[in-house]
């Protein structure tokens, strides 16, 4: 596995204990659309969580530093105007401050979205959704990857400055 994949695998088994039974937690692929979250869904109570980018810079001897953004999406059944999934946005939030996740090379991470997901699309679908992002470093090194120094000027070379969440999570109707 790579240190992108383990802090992923992290992130959701400390969701998942922080939740606790009745929530659906999985990691997702990549970036959110609206068809996709609603097909992968299990239940009216889920979450799926992605690594989503971040910019990377070179920290020196062969490793990188990558600030690395982490995607919360929360599904949940329409109460009370989307209170259960409000509530579970902050609970998710405070649980992913400061927190490295026991990840290997990871520092600790900082909320820096929540955001209200409404749309008409989700609405009649009778849910809500909510999305939470962190940010955070995590090192690794060219051998993680593929075991060359150009690698890692490949990837600083191409980065991308990281959209805000409603874009990165990708909700177009």
């Amino acid at each position: 596995m790579t240190r992108i994949v383990d802090l992923r695998t992290a992130v959701v088994q400390t969701t998942k204990t922080t939740l606790g039974e009745g929530w659906d937690v999985k990691a997702h692929p990549g970036t959110f659309d609206i068809q996709e979250l609603l097909q992968r869904r299990v239940g009216q109570s889920a979450v799926r969580i992605a690594i989503t980018g971040g910019n990377a810079t070179n920290a020196g001897d062969g490793e990188i530093d990558l600030e690395t953004a982490i995607t919360a999406v929360i599904i949940a059944t329409r109460d009370d105007e989307g209170a259960n999934a409000a509530a579970t946005a902050e609970l998710i939030a405070s649980h992913w401050q400061d927190n490295s996740f026991a990840a290997l090379g990871a520092r600790p991470f900082g909320v820096t979205r929540i955001n209200n997901l409404y749309s008409t699309t989700i609405n009649n679908q009778g849910i809500a959704m909510w999305g939470v992002e962190a940010q955070g470093l995590l090192r690794f090194g060219a051998d993680q990857i593929t075991g060359d120094e150009y690698a890692i000027d490949h990837i600083i070379a191409e980065q991308k400055t990281p959209a805000t969440l409603t874009t990165t999570i990708g909700l177009a109707e």
